[in-house]
C-alpha cells in the first residue's frame, strides 16, 4: 500500500547545486550517483551556505521501480494512491498548523523517471490530477529546460479527463489512462 511520509518544518541549511560545472570540479554534476565519488572539495564548492536557513515540509514518497511495456491498470491506480495520499497529508496538515487551503503548494518533477524509468508525461499527469483530487492550492514542476513539451502534453491530459473543478472515480480515470498506452522508459542510471 502507498506509504508516503510527510516531515514537517524540516530546516534546511545549505544549497547543494548538483549540474554539471567543469570549472568547479564537478564535469558530470553531483546529482545522483556521480555525488559519491565526488571530491570533497567539488562538494565543498558546490555548496551554498543558507544563512538564516529556511524551513520546509518534505513529502517523501517512493515512485513504482522496474516496469517495463505499458503501464498496467494497478501501475496507474498505485501512483495515483500514492500521490493522492501524500498531498493530502500535505493539505491536511498544512491546514492543521494554521495555513489555508489555496496556499498549500507541492513542489515535484520527474518523480520515478530517473533511476527507475519511470514516464516522464504520465507521471506528471498523475500528479496534476492527484493535486486536482485533494485541492492542493498549487502545484510546481522542476524539470530543466527540456521539460516544457512533457509538461504541456500532461496538462492538455489533465484537462481532458479531469478538467478543474470537476470529480470522476479513480478506477474511470485510471482504465482511461491505461487505454492512452503509456510505455515505461529505461533507467537513467542516477
Amino acid at each position: 500500500i502507498p506509504t508516503p511520509a510527510l516531515i514537517m518544518e524540516v530546516e534546511r541549511r545549505c544549497i547543494v547545486h548538483t549540474e554539471p560545472d567543469a570549472t568547479s570540479g564537478r564535469p558530470r554534476g553531483l546529482y545522483g550517483n556521480y555525488f559519491s565519488p565526488a571530491s570533497e572539495a567539488a562538494v565543498r564548492k558546490a555548496t551554498e551556505v543558507l544563512e538564516p536557513p529556511t524551513r520546509s515540509n518534505i513529502l517523501a514518497m517512493e515512485a513504482p521501480a522496474g516496469g517495463h511495456g505499458d503501464y498496467a491498470r494497478e501501475e496507474i491506480t498505485y501512483v495515483l494512491s500514492t500521490a493522492i495520499t501524500g498531498f493530502a497529508a500535505a493539505v491536511s496538515e498544512s491546514e492543521r498548523v494554521g495555513f489555508l487551503r489555496e496556499n498549500v503548494e507541492i513542489h515535484t518533477g520527474y518523480w520515478g523517471c530517473g533511476a527507475y524509468g519511470g514516464n516522464p508525461v504520465l507521471m506528471m499527469l498523475l500528479q496534476m490530477i492527484a493535486a486536482r483530487c485533494v485541492a492542493v492550492g498549487s502545484i510546481y514542476f522542476y524539470m530543466g529546460s527540456s521539460g516544457d513539451s512533457d509538461y504541456q502534453n500532461a496538462l492538455t491530459i489533465a484537462d481532458n479527463l479531469l478538467p478543474v473543478g470537476t470529480s470522476r472515480g479513480l478506477d474511470e480515470l485510471a482504465a482511461e489512462i491505461e487505454g492512452q498506452k503509456f510505455s515505461w522508459g529505461v533507467s537513467n542510471g542516477t
